[in-house]
């Protein structure tokens, strides 16, 4: 199909490139292709919401992520070329789907919420989870995130014993960094973190 070819194509490009991006061409080009693929139920459901809502309500999973500061990088212009070859959208729909801001939305979500899961046949992959994605900081995190053996699902399990009020976090960075390490990884998330164990590493 010509979806396979796509996702075939975008592997090959891939394979040749040395990147140091951390979102492959691949996940990108399917997160919207899905977004794309929503909009006719979101338009049957909601005939009066003009095009451009129908995209906002499409994107809505997209538009939740945190996003990252500053720029990307000058090769989120080369996805966004490549996908104009690869993605078969409609003509009325390309300057929004494939339009820099959109893809540079996906590539930063992407970015900043994936987490690593082993793939049922081996290798690993990634994978944004709303649960997750809603969680936030610290660097003596309530939570950690597992896969399941087999699975691509993710648990968020409690590194402690937790009450009714407490806020469930997460640490973005690997535990056991110094503070200086840890604010320097988290400076992508545009925040400073000002959690316990920070306030005694100051």
């Amino acid at each position: 199909s010509s979806d396979l070819e796509a996702v075939a194509a975008a592997r090959e490009w891939r394979a040749g490139k040395d990147k140091t991006a951390s979102v492959t061409l691949e996940a990108v080009g399917r997160s919207v292709a899905r977004v794309v693929s929503n909009m006719p139920a979101i338009h049957a459901n909601n005939p009066q919401l003009t095009q451009e809502e129908v995209f906002r309500q499409a994107a809505l999973p997209f538009i939740r992520l945190a996003q990252p500061k500053g720029e990307l990088g000058d090769w989120t212009l080369e996805y966004q070329s490549k996908l104009k070859d690869l993605l078969t959208i409609p003509t009325e729909l390309t300057e929004t789907a494939l339009g820099l801001p959109f893809i540079n939305m996906v590539i930063g979500g992407l970015a900043l919420n994936a987490h690593t899961i082993p793939l049922p046949k081996g290798g690993k992959g990634s994978g944004v989870f709303v649960l997750t994605s809603n969680l936030n900081h610290s660097c003596s995190p309530a939570a950690r995130v597992e896969t399941e053996p087999g699975s691509v699902d993710v648990v968020v399990k409690a590194n402690r014993n937790l009450v009714k009020g407490d806020e469930i976090t997460l640490s973005y960075v690997p535990l056991g960094l110094g503070y200086a390490e840890r604010r320097q990884r988290l400076e992508k998330y545009g925040f400073e973190c000002k959690c316990k164990k920070c306030g005694e590493q100051q």
